[in-house]
């Protein structure tokens, strides 16, 4: 009887590694957008790329972005440098009184150069239109814009959203 005891902590430690491989290939990107979401399938332009908590799709981009400093590249100095404009829509899939923070969330949202170089959201740029920001409950959906600053003339035709440790789903900008 003492000897299945002992056995239990080893046999919970399975069941649990066992539970989470499955959680893991259950939201795997491919199995939650038909098949795509993988860097060699993104998810097409214009649909909404799933995750876990949260659908996302990018409507527009603008490139390159005058600035103040730079009419055509918006980057001071650096002249092999230019900024873009992305406007996302994103839908919060939570249960309709959990919260979505897009101010967190757009932190996740990375462009994907035609190099394989990842560039995050660039906030020292002010921009007229409305950012991606705030709080939305489960079921709305909001739309706004995100800057990246990229070099000149790179191909940037992809993004990225991360969810999870180690889950990431692509998608096609328009």
């Amino acid at each position: 009887m003492k000897q299945r005891w002992e056995m239990l902590p080893v046999i919970l430690a399975a069941v649990m590694l066992l539970a989470a491989g499955a959680a893991c290939a259950l939201t795997a990107p491919d199995r939650l957008n038909e098949g795509r979401g993988t860097r060699e399938n993104p998810v097409p332009a214009r649909i909404f790329a799933k995750t876990t908590q949260y659908e996302i799709r990018a409507l527009s981009v603008i490139r390159p972005v005058a600035t103040d400093s730079n009419s055509a590249t918006g980057a001071g100095d650096d002249s092999s440098m230019e900024y873009m404009k992305v406007q996302f829509e994103v839908l919060c899939t939570k249960d309709s009184e959990e919260i979505c923070n897009l101010t967190e969330l757009r932190d996740n949202f990375q462009l994907v150069g035609s190099n394989g170089v990842l560039f995050p959201p660039d906030y020292a740029l002010q921009i007229d239109d409305p950012v991606l920001e705030g709080e939305i409950l489960g079921g709305a959906q909001k739309t706004g814009w995100l800057v990246y600053k990229v070099p000149a003339g790179l191909a940037v035709n992809e993004a990225v959203a991360q969810y999870g440790e180690d889950l990431r789903v692509f998608f096609r900008l328009p």
